[in-house]
């Protein structure tokens, strides 16, 4: 291995002849988009996670590689954002990124190093549909189960509504429910919640930010009103372009109105821990399974636990629409109140 000494750069053979200092990184970025700077940086960023490797700009393109030149950026373009050119042991591998979950691409010789292949094409894509001219994300689900016999019926309505910024460093989710329900014509849920969720650099890196602001309005639970606001770390434990598990835990502060057959109406103020895991799995983008889980002890007893959870199988039917399932659990224990219920329904979303 010979290292120039004006450039600083690694080469096989000794006194390799090669541009050295004709172009630096800031001249093939001059002059770009947000979008196409964006998807540059999320593939440097995604790709060194697999091998840390350093680049080389040459007169026409940026070089990633040393004793295996792997990767040549050849093209920032407008039509397509990203296109490189993949060696791997003489195997060449021209790849158009057009989306961080999006890649086309096309083997010119035979596949004889598949999985350091399906590795480096999947090390640089996202499972979000995010770019830097796609921000935002609305999403509405309706579902239900209605049951009807001699001695009475039942019914119970669960609605959904999300929408999401995504910026480059920032995320904002809001995520409001209705859940309704009779049984017998007695009224057996009227429940709302509504969620603010803030993520910072979720994207860049393992650990980031995270903070959260709740409210909550149950007959099932018997809450007349519960406000929570908080913040703490979270940690992408797994994130492949087809599944994800993220860990996140904090502080948060609640103010709660509970009633209670025994102990009448509770109103306190209290901290809490909150410990969450939420995951992401698809298959074929056909085939989607997401949910969440929280457990949120109070730092002052014991007895008082918030449990939740939420998990959606969905199916879909056209890029819009989705065929799903969900399956709700929510428990208060100061009160021993809970409720659980499981429901199916059509989802409507777009990315814009």
């Amino acid at each position: 291995m010979w290292t120039c000494s004006s450039c600083k750069h690694d080469f096989v053979r000794n006194n390799w002849i090669h541009s050295c200092r004709d172009k630096v990184l800031p001249d093939f970025l001059a002059n770009k988009s947000e979008q196409t700077l964006s998807l540059f940086w999320d593939f440097v960023d995604s790709f060194k996670e697999f091998i840390d490797i350093p680049s080389h700009p040459t007169k026409s393109m940026i070089r990633f590689g040393a004793k295996n030149r792997i990767v040549y950026v050849i093209g920032l373009c407008k039509d397509f954002v990203l296109m490189v050119r993949v060696l791997v042991y003489g195997i060449r591998c021209k790849v158009k990124m057009k989306e961080k979950d999006c890649l086309e691409y096309k083997l010119s010789a035979p596949v004889k190093f598949i999985f350091f292949s399906a590795l480096l094409c999947s090390s640089f894509v996202t499972k979000a549909q995010f770019n830097d001219s796609i921000n935002y994300y609305v999403y509405y689900g309706s579902s239900g189960s209605f049951n009807k016999t001699n001695d009475g019926n039942s019914f119970i309505l669960n609605n959904i509504g999300k929408f999401t910024i995504d910026k480059r460093k920032v995320t904002l989710h809001t995520i409001n429910t209705w859940i309704y329900g009779e049984q017998s014509g007695v009224k057996i849920n009227n429940d709302f919640s509504s969620v603010i969720d803030l993520d910072y650099l979720k994207k860049q890196q393992r650990f980031y930010y995270w903070g959260i602001a709740t409210f909550d309005k149950s007959f099932s639970l018997k809450i007349n009103h519960r406000f929570q606001v908080g913040a703490g770390l979270g940690y992408n434990l797994v994130k492949l372009d087809n599944a994800s598990i993220v860990l996140s835990d904090g502080l948060i502060f609640e103010q709660a109105d509970l009633t209670d057959k025994e102990l009448g109406q509770l109103k306190y103020d209290v901290w809490r821990n909150s410990f969450r895991i939420k995951y992401h799995w698809k298959l074929h983008s056909i085939l989607f399974l997401d949910g969440s889980a929280f457990v949120q002890p109070s730092l002052a007893s014991s007895d008082d636990n918030i449990i939740k959870s939420s998990t959606t199988l969905s199916i879909k039917l056209k890029k819009w629409l989705s065929l799903s399932s969900s399956l709700v659990y929510n428990k208060i224990t100061l009160t021993q109140r809970e409720n659980l219920s499981l429901t199916y329904g059509l989802v409507v979303e777009k990315f814009f």
